[in-house]
């Protein structure tokens, strides 16, 4: 099953990063291939939430029902698909406070999605060196975003 890390050091204070990548608004600017997102309850920036969002990958459009599972302030975010065509998908995002800054640490793990023609003709190669490229532009993305405010 496939499993993407991305890492990079942020030279900006934890609650910074942390905000920025917990404000809904601010995720077309950072997160590569995202199409949209609607909450589909009240309970939007807390463990409970749960929205519909759409990414483009690989020329094609995904919609996925995710829930927060998990929210610690300035330290983590853990999200899953609930409904969607994944069999599996599962983001966890990590804030790790170090000297100069933060470790910002972003996994995905996910299975692609069953059957179809594509995967017997490389679709989930394809699939899989799109979500990655994407997620490595979104890990350096947000760091380019929340280091542009001077800090330090």
């Amino acid at each position: 099953m496939p499993v993407i890390t991305k890492s990079v050091e942020v030279y900006a204070p934890v609650e910074s990063l942390w905000r920025y990548a917990n404000d809904r608004e601010k995720d077309p600017e950072w997160i590569k291939g995202f199409v949209q997102r609607r909450a589909l309850n009240d309970r939007e920036g807390e463990a409970g939430e749960r929205y519909l969002v759409a990414y483009d990958f690989a020329g094609r459009r995904y919609e996925l029902t995710c829930e927060t599972v998990a929210l610690e302030e300035n330290r983590l975010i853990r999200s899953r698909q609930v409904r969607g065509p994944f069999q599996k998908w599962e983001s966890t995002q990590c804030f790790e406070e170090m000297e100069t800054g933060v470790r910002y640490t972003h996994t995905l793990d996910y299975l692609p999605p069953r059957g179809g023609l594509a995967g017997l003709l490389g679709g989930a190669k394809k699939l899989h060196e799109d979500i990655d490229r994407k997620l490595n532009g979104s890990t350096w993305k947000i760091k380019e975003f929340v280091e542009a405010v001077d800090w330090f």
